[in-house]
């Protein structure tokens, strides 16, 4: 794994105290890691949205905070903010987080029976494609946009920079969690 290689050549000869690391993907891959890499010390872990992958780390080396999303209550903003909202388009990318958040935004808005749920996936779509289909979305529209981070092709996106490509093409209100809003 060039990951693994890349990390082992930077601080293999450093003594590390611990690793923090603040997502699913990184907890996923420290995890996979033999309990000697980079010298064992412990992981905290924080942002880590995956009940499995958490109980997939070795509790006696990895240790941190499970992040819970609160679905309904960012939709019952939106809804609250913008009332005659009756679409409501979900942004994802292609990233190992986007399963949860599909999962989640597909049960909070499906408990809605006056709002239709769209997914726009970036696995399926791209970011090129995910941004064409906001520009066709209804007037009665909302976009919740999450980071976009991994494209459809496996390439690493800036998410400020595809975010605000997203904000920018958005003809509609839109909310993201990363403080790129407009409603």
């Amino acid at each position: 794994n060039r990951l693994r290689r890349n990390l082992e050549d930077k601080y293999g000869s450093t003594r590390l105290d611990a690793i923090i690391t603040t997502d699913d993907a990184a907890l996923s891959f420290l995890a996979d890691q033999r309990p000697s890499f980079l010298g064992g010390p412990p992981v905290v872990f924080g942002g880590v949205s995956s009940e499995a992958v958490i109980l997939s780390a070795d509790r006696g080396r990895f240790t941190g905070v499970r992040e819970k999303f609160h679905y309904s209550s960012l939709v019952s903003l939106l809804l609250q903010l913008r009332p005659g909202t009756r679409h409501i388009a979900v942004v994802l990318d292609n990233s190992e987080n986007a399963g949860p958040f599909r999962i989640g935004f597909d049960r909070a808005i499906g408990a809605i029976p006056s709002i239709k749920v769209e997914i726009l996936s970036g696995a399926e779509l791209g970011l090129a494609g995910v941004i064409e289909r906001i520009r066709q979305l209804p007037k009665n529209s909302a976009v919740i946009s999450m980071g976009y981070v991994i494209d459809r092709d496996g390439s690493h996106l800036d998410p400020r920079e595809s975010m605000a490509r997203i904000a920018r093409e958005n003809p509609v209100p839109g909310i993201s969690q990363i403080g790129r809003a407009h409603v």
